[in-house]
């Protein structure tokens, strides 16, 4: 990427850009730039911040930023306002949670976020921090797993009690097997238990319950 950025630094208003983002808090107006320029700009801003969050004005324009963005930072994520609507959150169902999840959980390893929303979702106050890690599930192999509790804890956490997942959000316990798809993974995962003991953790294809790989 240096080949793109370094253009930019042959400019003295970049580099007046960065010195004034610095020197007054982050906050710089600037106008002129088309959009292919505008991201640009801002890739090349970013390297002086462990973050990025680009703000506009609706969903659509957001997801065609977030989409044109990954020409600089494949990592960066769309992350949605909620449903008001009823009909529209049915049709969604666990697929904006999972959405909004996958674009923070970076923060939860301290780990660094790139995202592009609306105000409308800006405006939207989260749990706390701190509450929603102390939430984070940390399983391992070799732990003592207590079903009962476990199964308490996925349905506080608001995932949904089937025979058999469907989908992203559920979960299913047959004897000493359990399945869980996290709403921020792209294959459901697999605990099997020897006695209270968790013997493996794998992931698996949901349609044809084949094991994937090891975690």
């Amino acid at each position: 990427m240096k080949a793109i950025t370094d253009p930019l630094r042959e400019y003295a208003e970049y580099s007046d850009i960065r010195r004034e983002l610095k020197r007054r808090d982050g906050t710089v107006g600037i106008n002129g730039c088309v959009d292919p320029e505008k991201l640009h700009l801002i890739n090349g801003l970013r390297e002086d911040y462990k973050h990025l969050l680009i703000v506009t004005f609706n969903e659509q324009r957001a997801k065609e930023i977030a989409e044109d963005y990954t020409f600089y930072d494949p990592s960066i994520r769309y992350y949605p306002a909620r449903d008001l609507i009823f009909y529209q959150a049915d049709i969604h169902g666990n697929l904006l949670p999972a959405q909004r999840l996958t674009c923070i959980s970076p923060l939860f390893e301290n780990g660094s976020v790139s995202a592009v929303t609306t105000f409308d979702a800006l405006m939207e106050r989260l749990a706390p921090f701190e509450a929603l890690r102390a939430h984070i599930l940390d399983i391992s192999v070799g732990d003592t797993l207590d079903l009962k509790e476990l199964e308490r804890e996925l349905v506080t956490l608001g995932y949904g009690r089937n025979y058999q997942i469907e989908a992203s959000g559920q979960f299913s316990v047959h004897g000493g097997i359990v399945d869980i798809f996290p709403p921020m993974d792209i294959n459901p995962v697999r605990i099997e238990l020897w006695g209270d003991e968790v013997d493996s953790i794998r992931s698996f294809d949901l349609m044809t319950q084949r094991s994937l790989e090891k975690l």
